[in-house]
């Protein structure tokens, strides 16, 4: 999202139909925290996932189990997210991209689980997270791609 206003340390963002439509954004209320990074410069150097910053849609906490080093969580998503998951590709789960460590389909979708390091935690709002929560998702930008050339071949 693009920053129209900045003042005091605080940012002021514009929210479309669209973006309310397929985040939980709209479920924000004032001072909770959001995760917040500059997108790459074109030309810097990829050292992790192909993202893009655009949220497909959103997901649901099903578990979160907290050990010493770290938290695996598994989230609940409808089967138009779910086809895009594999094991050890990527995910963003409000705005920090992450490793899948799981996938299971199911009749009505498919859950994931990730696993959050103390660093994560520290540094993100996903240290937040309880039990039941809604999260904005974001898929492998790759597995889009294929499927729309597949989709559109001649």
């Amino acid at each position: 999202m693009t920053v129209v206003k900045e003042e005091h340390g605080e940012l002021t963002f514009d929210l479309g139909r669209e973006t309310l439509q397929l985040t939980c954004l709209g479920q924000l209320k004032p001072h909770d925290h959001v995760n917040v990074e500059r997108a790459m410069q074109l030309g810097s150097r990829i050292g992790g996932h192909l993202v893009s910053g655009h949220i497909d849609g959103v997901g649901q906490v099903v578990t979160i189990n907290a050990n010493p080093d770290g938290w695996l969580i598994k989230i609940e998503v409808p089967k138009k997210l779910g086809k895009y998951l594999i094991k050890k590709g990527s995910v963003v789960l409000n705005g920090v991209s992450l490793t899948v460590n799981e996938v299971e389909d199911h009749d009505q979708g498919s859950q994931f689980s990730v696993m959050l390091i103390p660093q994560t935690l520290q540094v993100t709002n996903l240290k937040h997270l309880t039990k039941g929560d809604h999260v904005n998702i974001e898929t492998d930008m790759i597995a889009k791609f294929i499927e729309r050339l597949i989709a559109t071949r001649s």
